[in-house]
């Protein structure tokens, strides 16, 4: 044998059995998330009698090379370091994520059985869970009026967020209709996050129209997805006349059409 090739074969096994070795973690990770280096030890798949050999090199080789790569990731909670993989989700970020993304969407705070049947998790999960985060993120067990002033606050919201996507932010009619800053930071991230729940906005002017002499108005009708409809609650279309001034800021993106009636 060759001498280069000699030398070749044994970086070939090394690298062989440490590409055995992560595809190991990663099976043990995916059919126990969150686990301890000592639970990873335990499902790691060598006769039981080598086990005490693998600990080292998994907490010092094998495991921060799949984290610095992005395969893995490591937690630490009151002291105690667990892995898992990168797309794993723990249970109160998981139930976090999915309270703040329904107040984004629907304008109100989920009870506890709308949680439990958007994350697959029980009641008995969800309520310690909720009443922990609730501190940090605001959230509070919503009433029978909360959820009829949602519907309108959830569509003025998904609106607001179809002006920014046409380009309207700097209209006065946005201005004026939506003050609030923070709706403006809510609307953005919507249309960051979900641009599928977004209405389309339709702009067209009606020939001879009386009401429109000085050719100074135009409709706007909103037209919203299902998806939003379902989800959120809202009518499937939405329609009305505004002053042409207030839109001087994104005039030409209006595309306004000219209908006979």
């Amino acid at each position: 044998m060759p001498r280069d090739r000699e030398e070749f074969m044994p970086r070939l096994r090394r690298r062989k059995q440490k590409l055995q070795r992560d595809a190991a973690i990663i099976l043990v990770l995916h059919k126990h998330p969150n686990s301890s280096l000592e639970e990873i030890v335990k499902e790691f798949p060598c006769p039981t009698n080598e086990k005490h050999r693998i600990e080292k090199p998994l907490k010092y080789d094998l495991l921060p090379f799949l984290i610095e790569k992005g395969i893995v990731k490591k937690f630490k909670d009151d002291g105690e370091i667990t892995y898992a993989l990168s797309d794993y989700e723990d249970e109160d970020a998981k139930i976090k994520r999915t309270v703040q993304d329904f107040e984004l969407l629907r304008g109100r705070w989920p009870n506890e059985e709308e949680i439990g049947s958007l994350t697959g998790s029980c009641p008995e999960t969800v309520k310690p869970i909720m009443y922990k985060l609730a501190p940090t993120i605001g959230w509070k067990h919503p009433s029978e009026n909360n959820n009829t002033a949602s519907r309108g606050l959830a569509m003025r919201r998904l609106e607001l967020a179809a002006w920014f996507k046409l380009g309207c932010k700097q209209a006065d009619f946005v201005k004026r209709e939506w003050a609030d800053e923070d709706e403006h930071a809510k609307a953005t991230l919507i249309l960051e996050k979900y641009p599928e729940y977004l209405p389309k906005i339709v702009t067209f002017k009606i020939k001879g129209d009386i009401r429109n002499r000085k050719d100074e108005k135009f409709y706007y009708t909103l037209t919203f997805p299902m998806k939003a409809q379902e989800f959120v609650g809202v009518s499937d279309t939405e329609q009305r006349m505004v002053s042409l001034k207030d839109f001087e800021a994104c005039r030409t993106r209006l595309k306004i059409e000219q209908r006979d009636y």
